[in-house]
């Protein structure tokens, strides 16, 4: 079983990216509530997953629930508040990877995000203006609902986040390539008499 350790604490001050993938990419001040340790193994694609587990079979990593402070309603419509134990309606269980410590760097990111989300609200602004002078209702395409697993859908959020904001992308053709790989190890079972020579 591999282990990783909590990066952060419960009570700590944290910036956290939008966990919702659908929505404009920005970070939010936020704050650690709780943490748990789950096996993420199932989440994870075949190569990270051997990469992560290599002679074992699950991945422990820890997930944070997030509370993002001014999210949610204005007022408080049940009577307990929302600093309980059990999570708000808008508090949000995240990976590590979602998360940044209150640094100068993470603020600047921040602030680079938020400059970005300003432009694209008032571009998406201009578009309803000029679409309402004109009069033209542009007809909506219906969209396509799908239901995904839990597991596929938290897989598919980490990849967004990981190419969209982080630009974490694989540069193809990769060198040495699959094809090199493999001639090297005919050439080298040859070599040692392994009968590999075709």
């Amino acid at each position: 079983m591999s282990f990783a350790s909590a990066r952060f604490r419960k009570g700590q001050k944290v910036l956290c990216y939008e966990p919702d993938p659908s929505k404009q990419p920005v970070i939010y001040h936020s704050e650690i509530k709780d943490i748990k340790f789950q096996d993420i193994s199932k989440l994870l694609d075949k190569e990270t997953c051997d990469y992560l587990t290599k002679d074992t079979d699950t991945v422990i990593q820890p997930t944070y629930l997030i509370h993002f402070p001014g999210w949610g309603p204005r007022k408080h419509t049940s009577t307990r508040p929302c600093k309980t134990t059990l999570p708000c309606r808008y508090d949000r269980w995240v990976t590590e990877d979602l998360i940044l410590d209150l640094s100068d760097e993470s603020l600047k990111k921040k602030k680079e995000l938020d400059e970005k989300a300003l432009v694209n609200q008032q571009k998406q602004t201009r578009k309803r203006k000029t679409v309402n002078k004109n009069s033209e209702v542009p007809t909506a395409k219906p969209l396509l609902k799908i239901s995904l697993p839990a597991a596929l859908k938290q897989s598919l959020e980490r990849d967004f986040v990981n190419v969209t904001l982080r630009n974490l992308l694989i540069k193809i053709p990769r060198v040495p390539s699959t094809h090199d790989i493999l001639n090297k190890f005919i050439e080298s079972s040859v070599a040692k008499g392994s009968g590999y020579d075709q």
